[in-house]
């Protein structure tokens, strides 16, 4: 009985343990999304945030938060965004966090494959650009 008992409190803990490790930056709005943190010491944290079509630098620490900077050139805001693999406004649910979690393969449907082509022409006219830029120097 004790057994059973100490067998699903473990279970639940894993359940919360898993989410809790997944969900630092997958649960977002629509509007903010966190590209990355770095601790530069103790309780300061440079953090990359976009809010909508905006990427901004902020410091957090005891003091408060601060704006360093705003990037403002397209350069280093598709850099990010192709980095981090995301864009501002992508949302990400429940079940996208559980399948990752459990690593189940997921059927792809016509507009997945069709946002999929999307992101890929997006990414080839990146590069094109860059190619261009390249070649008039």
């Amino acid at each position: 009985m004790v057994f059973v008992l100490f067998l699903i409190v473990g279970i639940i803990y894993g359940i919360f343990f898993f989410i809790k490790k997944n969900s630092r930056i997958k649960f977002q709005s629509d509007l903010i999304r966190i590209y990355a943190a770095q601790v530069v010491s103790g309780n300061k944290v440079l953090y990359l945030v976009g809010v909508h079509t905006h990427i901004y630098l902020l410091a957090i620490s005891e003091s408060g938060v601060h704006l360093i900077s705003e990037l403002t050139d397209k350069e280093s805001k598709d850099i990010i965004i192709t980095q981090t693999g995301e864009s501002v406004g992508v949302k990400r649910g429940f079940a996208q966090l559980l399948s990752r979690v459990l690593k189940t393969s997921k059927k792809t449907s016509s507009e997945d494959i069709q946002e999929s082509f999307k992101k890929v022409d997006e990414k080839v006219q990146f590069f094109r650009e860059q190619k261009d830029k390249l070649e008039d120097l």
